[in-house]
């Protein structure tokens, strides 16, 4: 049974409620009208050179309902999770059917295990070698969305977070382990739409050295002069890898992106992008591109 104590919920797969203080007004007496809602949330990413894993070990999740104390969802058991098995559109249920307060929400927040501890609850393999992942002040913010979302009173809403890896995985000077950063994008389910396409293999073989194929970065607005992953100017919003598929041709796939006005563009110079300082990258194929809600816009680059 799902218990509201103060600001405490034990995640539990029944949905009946507990009513304490005002959150749960429609509890006991002849209202039958509910007063709380569903909500799905599920993780993907946008991929991150040089890495095989990415595994995040979720043991929560804190909601801020608007004007309300902070609402936390202990998992019965940690989740585990590879980011890197999700790229591509994949995507990972975290939490389902949740039962919580209808109404608007200011953030949530993921709680996870994740420091220098040598226990390797979260980590990143690199070149086959494991090394711990922390985030910084974990313990107390956890990774935090600021964004805000509503829980439809008798209704569900379903959520899609997606971690940029290439934005997050921070090596820090002189520290072991890896950092992970809280970047973030969370979107509406029922409001997405998805960018994909082919990249020529001449336009790889031009661009690219050794075994790399590169990714096409995304940035929110038409007309952007790309720019490389730096917290500077333009940020690309979305990125997604480029891959040869079973056809012989090299393919990628933007998922889970909120309908509007974007520039595309290609590069090869993936692999020297790091998040905290300024590269001269390549680009090829600058474009524009609008997506849709429900639809995938293909949008190929050439020579």
């Amino acid at each position: 049974m799902s218990v509201w104590q103060e600001e405490i919920i034990m995640n539990r797969p029944m949905k009946t409620l507990i009513c304490i203080g005002a959150l749960l007004t429609a509890c006991g007496g002849d209202d039958s009208t509910p007063r709380t809602g569903e909500l799905n949330l599920q993780v993907t990413d946008a991929p991150v050179d040089s890495a095989e894993q990415v595994v995040i070990r979720f043991t929560g999740v804190s909601y801020k309902p608007a004007g309300g104390a902070p609402l936390q969802v202990v998992f019965d058991a940690p989740k585990d999770i590879d980011l890197l098995a999700l790229a591509g559109g994949d995507a990972a249920p975290l939490v389902s059917n949740a039962v919580l307060p209808a109404g608007a929400y200011e953030w949530l927040r993921l709680d996870v295990d994740a420091a220098f501890d040598t226990v390797y609850d979260s980590y990143i393999v690199i070149a086959g070698n494991q090394y711990e992942l922390r985030v910084p002040s974990g313990a107390e913010s956890g990774l935090k969305l600021n964004g805000g979302f509503t829980v439809p009173q008798g209704g569900a809403a379903s959520y899609t977070l997606d971690f940029d890896l290439r934005r997050s995985i921070v090596e820090p000077v002189g520290q072991p382990g890896y950092f992970l950063k809280s970047v973030i994008r969370m979107v509406n389910n029922a409001e997405v739409g998805t960018l994909a396409g082919v990249v020529d293999g001449a336009l790889v073989a031009s661009a690219c050295t050794g075994s790399a194929t590169g990714a096409v970065y995304l940035y929110q607005g038409a007309d952007v002069t790309p720019d490389d992953v730096d917290g500077l100017d333009a940020e690309p919003v979305a990125s997604g890898s480029v891959a040869m598929q079973g056809d012989g041709n090299y393919h990628y796939t933007i998922a889970f992106l909120s309908p509007g006005s974007y520039t595309a563009t290609y590069t090869c110079d993936t692999a020297t992008d790091l998040p905290e300082s300024s590269e001269l990258l390549a680009y090829a194929g600058t474009t524009n591109v609008v997506i849709s809600t429900g639809v995938t816009t293909t949008q190929d680059f050439l020579p």
